[in-house]
């Protein structure tokens, strides 16, 4: 449906100098109709919205044909014509721009609400904010992009579909493919890849911005289709490496409507150990001194005293009950941002331990809003002591994703140099600094 005029009845007086033809598209968002003009608010919600004014010439008994009672809330319009300010808009002072059209078109019809609620601004606010969310990821994504593309990083794109799912310990999506019968798995983690391409190749700065599928839970922190970001500096140790990490942040979270700002600079370096003494009142350096069975003994009746675990979970294994007992008691006490330093080594089997303490891994992880957001790590080279790492850890969780991953091996029996490594959860970190949940920051149709 074409609506055109050929007569300008506006109420206005010279809308601009010498006026130039304008076009816009977008949604209808608002319509009022008067009996000599038409005012409707087009444009994207939440992103930018213009009012259209087109001209209405009655019939001789009063009445009107031209269709402009039929565009509703929701039709996609286009519109021509040009550029000015009513005599209303002058009167008020309030410089609202409008377009005055001689030519509007309805280019689709809106048959069905594009956003559940119960009316119609409901709708646009919920289409608003699901936009806004959409840019904000976009932003973050180039933001990204430009500053790692100037310090010399090569972004690469690695395979989704894999024989063997690593870098992380976590349940996959599996598939048998119809080619060969094989089964293959959704990616958890692209670790692994950009490590066998960086042997291969050379290259001494990577990233990748990605998508990973855990086949876990949903909560407001967690999704099973997610977006990260890892990135992989030859040379790099973890001052240098606890800076990256702060600009990173920084840099990413100018792209968001942030709700409470942070700042990443005065985020403070807290131990691992020092955070277990102070708030669970255990010695992780004497409870490293222990046996496997030992360790799991202590913990899980330390875990059954304090109610922080049922007692009727007996499945989980050292690692497993450090991560709980942290995330349960230590995590929430952590306002702001802190970077945590001093993990054991066991707790990262693919990273290096530091220098002057064989249990103590060489890495950190930045908590935001008590989830974590980052973590970093020395990269474990050795191929004797990355297979023996990664048996170790598979057999504590057993419905995990931890067999070796002969790419790892063959990368680091290639001559892989010592490096650091970053990983950033953008979708989570995304929710966090704009109070939203996870799933409302990721264009997905699981809910």
């Amino acid at each position: 449906m074409t609506i055109s005029s050929e007569n300008t009845p506006y109420p206005v007086e010279n809308p601009m100098p010498e006026p130039e033809q304008t076009s816009l598209q977008g949604q209808v968002l608002f319509s009022r109709l008067h009996s000599r003009i038409a005012f409707f608010q087009v444009g994207i919600p939440g992103v930018e919205e213009r009012q259209v004014a087109i001209p209405r010439t009655p019939n001789e008994d009063g009445t009107y044909s031209d269709d402009l009672v039929n565009i509703k809330i929701g039709d996609v319009v286009s519109a021509t014509g040009t550029l000015g300010e009513t005599e209303t808009s002058k009167r008020r002072g309030l410089g609202q721009i409008s377009l005055f059209a001689d030519k509007l078109t309805v280019n689709a019809d809106n048959q069905a609400p594009r956003w559940p609620g119960e009316h119609t601004m409901a709708q646009l606010d919920r289409q608003a904010d699901h936009t806004t969310a959409l840019l904000e990821r976009h932003a973050s994504r180039r933001a990204i992009r430009t500053m790692l593309d100037s310090q010399g990083y090569v972004e690469l794109e690695t395979s989704i579909l894999q024989q063997n799912p690593s870098g992380a310990a976590a349940r996959t999506f599996s598939t048998v493919a119809n080619f060969n019968n094989a089964t293959y798995h959704l990616r958890i983690a692209p670790e692994i890849d950009l490590k066998y391409e960086m042997a291969r190749t050379g290259l001494p700065r990577v990233y990748e911005i990605g998508r990973n599928f855990r086949n876990e839970g949903i909560s407001p922190t967690h999704h099973p289709e997610f977006t990260n970001m890892e990135m992989y500096t030859v040379g790099d140790d973890q001052d240098t490496s606890i800076a990256t990490a702060r600009k990173l942040l920084a840099t990413t979270a100018e792209a968001f409507n942030v709700t409470e700002p942070v700042d990443f600079d005065r985020a403070p370096i807290l131990d691992y150990g020092d955070l277990f003494k102070r708030h669970l009142g255990i010695d992780l350096d004497k409870l490293s001194k222990l046996g496997n069975d030992e360790q799991a003994a202590y913990l899980r009746t330390y875990m059954v005293r304090n109610n922080i675990i049922d007692p009727a979970v007996t499945d989980l294994h050292t690692t497993g009950m450090l991560d709980l007992m942290f995330k349960k008691v230590v995590r929430p006490t952590l306002i702001g941002a802190s970077i945590v330093t001093g993990y054991l080594s066991r707790q990262m089997p693919l990273a290096a331990a530091r220098a002057d303490n064989p249990n103590i891994v060489d890495g950190f992880q930045v908590i935001v809003h008590t989830q974590e957001v980052v973590k970093a790590y020395n990269e474990l080279t050795d191929p004797e002591l990355l297979q023996k790492n990664l048996a170790a850890q598979a057999g504590e969780a057993e419905e995990d994703a931890t067999p070796t991953d002969p790419r790892l091996i063959e990368a680091a029996r290639m001559g892989l140099p010592q490096m650091y490594g970053i990983g950033l959860g953008l979708d989570r970190f995304h929710a966090l600094m704009t109070g939203r949940r996870i799933e409302d920051v990721i264009p997905v149709s699981i809910k």
